[in-house]
């Protein structure tokens, strides 16, 4: 279902909350996400089901805004061969990449522009092979931005590295500046006890 975030009133604590969803019997909320207003045209969804299928729909398109406390509307089919829904996320951008895990334990990074985008009442393509007693179990999309932050750490790590370098080499030079001074101070010490005596 598809509202406005308007229409979820602050409450404190120990309130129950409003109804986001009429839930049909043998059904259960399984995600919740965010469309920000100034990405609305460009925001599609992101759905993933338990036998790694999976597709984009893009949201202005084929979802119409509600009043909450719907029955909502279909995301994708469901049946005994693809499972499922494990998670819906919405997405943005053409860049960045959708990691999924199994319940063995076996990860899957796929760029998210090779993700095709279908509509709502379809099954989606296979993003995951699964394994017969397996399942996908958790689905995340890293940003590309994620991927700049990482290299500006690493940019940033490379110059501490640098000028930490450039220190000792200072304080070694320093060092030897320090102890060929003592040397000559020494031997000026030495030269003038031999003219005395």
């Amino acid at each position: 279902i598809y509202f406005e975030e308007s229409q979820l009133r602050p409450m404190g604590r120990s309130a129950s909350g409003v109804r986001g969803i009429r839930i049909r019997p043998e059904d259960e909320v399984c995600s919740i996400d965010i469309v920000r207003k100034e990405e609305e045209k460009s925001a599609n969804l992101l759905t993933v089901l338990e036998k790694g299928y999976g597709k984009r729909t893009v949201i202005h398109k084929f979802f119409r805004i509600q009043k909450r406390g719907g029955v909502g509307v279909r995301v994708s089919k469901v049946n005994e061969k693809i499972g499922s829904i494990v998670k819906s996320i919405v997405v943005n951008e053409e860049e960045g990449d959708v990691v999924m895990l199994s319940s063995n334990g076996t990860a899957i990074r796929t760029p998210i522009n090779k993700i095709k985008r279908l509509g709502r009442d379809t099954m989606g393509v296979k993003l995951m092979r699964i394994l017969k007693n397996e399942s996908v179990s958790t689905v995340e999309y890293i940003p590309k931005t994620s991927e700049i932050i990482s290299e500006n750490n690493e940019e940033i790590d490379k110059n501490i590295d640098k000028k930490l370098k450039t220190n000792n080499v200072v304080k070694e030079e320093k060092k030897v500046i320090k102890k060929l001074k003592q040397n000559i101070n020494d031997e000026k010490v030495e030269a003038n006890n031999i003219e005395k005596n």
